[in-house]
């Protein structure tokens, strides 16, 4: 049989509180890496990284994939916070909107370290 150091009631409280007081970056982390977890995602933000902003049928093209494709790939990318569309006449183009310091430290040492 195991033996196993069960928490006191102030260590449960005190976890339980860092959790609750964290929540926003643990949010932010999960939202990262499910971006992260797909490919096309992922070339997305390559070239979002690189252009600053560019519009939905260039990354269409580019990655030879469909706008709709790409489409629903950056709508859940802006649901995350980590891209911000706006209108250029007909065209739709996207930028690199990521607000938390911490978000874009992990994103670009995912990218740098990953990717050459």
């Amino acid at each position: 049989m195991i033996k196993r150091n069960m928490l006191t009631q102030k260590q449960v409280l005190k976890n339980k509180n860092w959790l609750l007081k964290n929540g926003k970056h643990i949010k932010i982390q999960s939202d990262l890496c499910n971006v992260l977890s797909d490919p096309t995602r992922i070339k997305i933000l390559l070239l979002l990284k690189h252009y600053k902003e560019i519009c939905v049928s260039d990354i269409a093209s580019i990655l030879d994939v469909s706008v709709s494709a790409v489409s629903h790939q950056l709508s859940m990318m802006e649901r995350s916070n980590i891209v911000t569309k706006y209108k250029m006449g007909k065209h739709v183009c996207y930028l690199l909107e990521i607000n938390d310091k911490k978000m874009v430290g992990m994103l670009d040492n995912h990218l740098d370290k990953h990717i050459h």
